[in-house]
């Protein structure tokens, strides 16, 4: 599945653009959000600065990102696994959203476990496609 049919595969479940809201100039929210404020998903480095942060979503968002940050982001080995992003190996981000993805309420999703399990891993190749694609 080409990032295009991907993203409107997930544009079915979340809002784009993915937001990165933080509490002052230093401390980013610990989630990744959609448009419609839904987790999308938790960082899990908080080495990583706020600036660069967003610049991550800018790149899972497919806008445009810092010269610097296209430097930064090719220092590392980006690979994923069932649950989490990973940096030279290290955790980064960690796709969320389950009891909006499950939930039986008029806000949520209400698909089954297997489905949702589905959409998560279409977002884990998706936002690590969108990440390595900088690397070329």
């Amino acid at each position: 599945m080409s990032q295009e049919e991907l993203r409107n595969e997930l544009s079915k479940i979340w809002k784009f653009p993915f937001v990165q809201k933080a509490f002052d100039d230093e401390m980013p929210d610990i989630y990744v959000r959609d448009s419609d404020s839904h987790m999308v998903f938790t960082w899990k480095d908080w080495s990583i600065s706020l600036k660069n942060k967003r610049e991550i979503v800018s790149a899972i968002n497919g806008e445009e990102v810092s010269d610097e940050f296209k430097s930064w982001i090719k220092k590392f080995k980006i690979t994923s696994d069932s649950k989490d992003i990973f940096f030279n190996g290290h955790p980064v981000l960690w796709v969320r959203g389950w009891g909006y993805l499950t939930g039986r309420t008029q806000y949520a999703c209400n698909l089954d476990s297997s489905t949702a399990i589905s959409y998560q891993d279409k977002m884990l190749e998706y936002a690590r496609k969108q990440l390595t694609n900088l690397q070329v």
